[in-house]
């Protein structure tokens, strides 16, 4: 008898915990108009999202435009999350240029001479988003080390010690 009462106890309490797991794991929809702004001054984000800045990473270019990478999470719908950057992307004038949709989704946009890039994944109980910004190359641009790939330039040639990599130590 003992027994028997001790294992609809057990059952009791872990159905118990099952359902705080479940209304732990509940998300949200976000609204599109409540949004606050961090490193990127035209970037918004959601108000449920919460940056996490120890992956996050920004820097200014020599002309002054911030670049880099703003990572935030939170406990809201990914589907939800995407329409919404769609729509508060556009109140800030970026226009969408191309989407990829699946486990994961990407969605990137443009506005004058940049582009933003972003990235929705789940994680084990909240969704993040990261969010690439960059400067847009002019038509026609080379990346510094594209002559060194593609052989044009070598050692001892002049310009090939100011790309050259710093070895880590």
């Amino acid at each position: 008898m003992k027994r028997i009462v001790g294992f609809l106890v057990l059952t009791l309490a872990l159905s118990g915990c099952a359902g705080m797991l479940d209304s732990f794991k509940s998300t949200k929809s976000t609204a599109t108009s409540d949004v606050y702004f961090d490193e990127f001054l035209d970037i918004p984000i959601p108000q449920a999202m919460k940056v996490d800045r120890k992956r996050t990473m920004v820097s200014v270019t020599s002309e002054g435009a911030k670049t880099g990478l703003v990572t935030v999470e939170g406990n809201v719908e990914k589907l939800s999350l995407t329409s919404a950057m769609v729509h508060n992307m556009a109140q800030q004038g970026w226009a969408l240029r191309g989407m990829v949709r699946g486990n994961r989704i990407i969605e990137i946009f443009e506005k004058e001479n940049r582009f933003a890039i972003c990235y929705f994944y789940d994680q084990p109980v909240t969704v993040a988003m990261e969010m690439w910004v960059g400067q847009r190359l002019a038509d026609g641009s080379m990346s510094p080390v594209a002559p060194i790939i593609s052989g044009e330039l070598k050692p001892g040639d002049p310009g090939y010690e100011s790309i050259e990599p710093v070895p880590v130590q």
